[in-house]
This record gives C-alpha cells, sequence and structure tokens, in this order.
C-alpha cells in the first residue's frame, strides 16, 4: 500500500484517530508495522489517497543534514486531487493540517 508517512507524538496520532472516527473516516488496514512504534494509523481520505502516521517509542535518527538544527520538517506536499474542496477539508479538519497556499485553479 502506498501511503505518505507522517511522525508525530502519541497524543497528536491519537487525536487524529478520534478525528477520523468522529467524521467516519475510513482507517485502512495497517499492513506496515514496526516495532518501533508506539501508535500507528492508517487514514484514508476522500479520493484514496493514504495518510500513514506513527508515534515512535523511541526517536529515530534524524537523516537531517548533522549541520543543521536536527530537526526536520515537511514544509511542501502537493497531492492532486479532483475535488479539491473536500480534500482541503479532509487534510484540515480531520488531519490538523494548515493550508498554506495552493496551486492551480
Amino acid at each position: 500500500m502506498a501511503a505518505v508517512t507522517f511522525s508525530g507524538s502519541k497524543p497528536e496520532v491519537q487525536r487524529i484517530r478520534r478525528r477520523a472516527a468522529a467524521a467516519g473516516v475510513p482507517l485502512a488496514p495497517c499492513a506496515i508495522s514496526t516495532s518501533r512504534a508506539a501508535a500507528r494509523l492508517f487514514v484514508q481520505g476522500p479520493e484514496g489517497h493514504v495518510f500513514r502516521f506513527l508515534a515512535e517509542k523511541k526517536r529515530a535518527r534524524s537523516r537531517c543534514d548533522p549541520t543543521a538544527t536536527g530537526r526536520c520538517k515537511v514544509t511542501h506536499v502537493v497531492l492532486n486531487a479532483q475535488d479539491r474542496e473536500a480534500c482541503t477539508r479532509f487534510a484540515v479538519d480531520v488531519l490538523g493540517f494548515k493550508l498554506s497556499d495552493r496551486t492551480g485553479s
């Protein structure tokens, strides 16, 4: 299963799980497992995009430039969608994301 993967704290993953359940959003089977994950969740978006959220028991070593601050942040993600309003509402209301900009019309 192809998925976009995010990492957060266990409470953050649990909040997403609660919002998804309250919204009646389908939870995808968790076929990928890791012994390091304290919590994991697969959430399926309105157009079939799958988002995987992991809360690790032990923080993974950073794969960032060692001279950097030690933190990596996603600064930009593009997912193509036919119904961008529905996908935006899902990302904001269920996943807790913030809309920073849009492409196209």
